[in-house]
């Protein structure tokens, strides 16, 4: 799995060109994000590692692909599809933004490969104030693993700020419940640290509880990227006269 993890990595970093949540991608724009958490144990250092990436392809749809991995025990693979509710083409922007999100794909234990569902319902909303431009996402999901009894009900909340500022804060908040289990959770502090080229840094402590609890270092890279437009193409045939003296096409005679 580690493999696959890397050889996706070089894809998406080597020249290419906070998941969104109810925020589709604009049409032809992505997102790609790689991620990695060292974590202290009582008889060892643990490590997972995961890769997000999403695409416009419409308006009103993005795909992507979400895969994770930990400690190359167990991990999990998806393609998804996101679809926004109740916005209209045409209309002003709105402060809350809902989405619904369905993900299909497979996941592993050990040795062991089975069949894994996801059903997303997602909401957000952008506030404003004189002061503070922030944004709060809500996920609310219910997994299948085949195999494993009974779906997995989870919550996550991510809020963050905006600014002109390179770096700005983000909380994350995750909670988890497998059926008939305890209730899984982890608090993320971290910071956005942005770069050039649509490129950012986030670095992050995170405390958890599954089974035990544990405190790791997180740090990820995100990368904003547009597909590139096709070249226009030059007009063929001789040019007409007043072409010739205002198209970057022509020349001046």
């Amino acid at each position: 799995m580690r493999a696959v993890l890397a050889g996706v990595l070089l894809f998406l970093f080597a020249g290419q060109p906070a998941t969104a949540g109810a925020w589709l991608r604009e049409h032809k724009h992505g997102f790609s994000s790689v991620s990695s958490t060292l974590r202290r144990l009582p008889d060892r250092v643990g490590q997972e590692n995961s890769i997000y990436l999403e695409y416009g392809v419409r308006p009103k749809l993005t795909l992507g692909l979400d895969l994770n991995e930990g400690d190359n025990l167990s991990g999990h693979g998806l393609v998804f599809a996101r679809f926004a509710l109740g916005k209209r083409p045409g209309t002003r922007p709105r402060k809350n933004h809902l989405a619904v999100e369905t993900a299909i794909g497979a996941h592993y234990q050990g040795d062991v490969f089975a069949p894994m569902y996801k059903l997303t319902l997602s909401w957000g909303r952008s506030l404003q104030t004189k002061r503070l431009s922030a944004w709060l996402a809500v996920d609310l999901a219910g997994e299948q693993r085949k195999g494993l009894p009974g779906p997995t009900l989870k919550m996550d909340t991510t809020l963050g700020l905006n600014g002109v500022r390179r770096v700005q804060p983000m909380l994350q908040i995750e909670t988890s419940r497998p059926k008939d289990g305890i209730v899984n959770w982890a608090v993320i502090p971290s910071l956005r640290i942005a770069r050039r080229n649509g490129i950012t840094w986030v670095v992050g402590i995170e405390r958890k509880f599954a089974g035990q609890h544990s405190v790791g270092v997180k740090f990820s890279i995100w990368k904003n990227f547009r597909a590139k437009e096709k070249a226009a193409t030059k007009p063929r045939g001789r040019p007409s006269r007043k072409c010739l003296i205002i198209c970057p096409y022509g020349r001046r005679r």
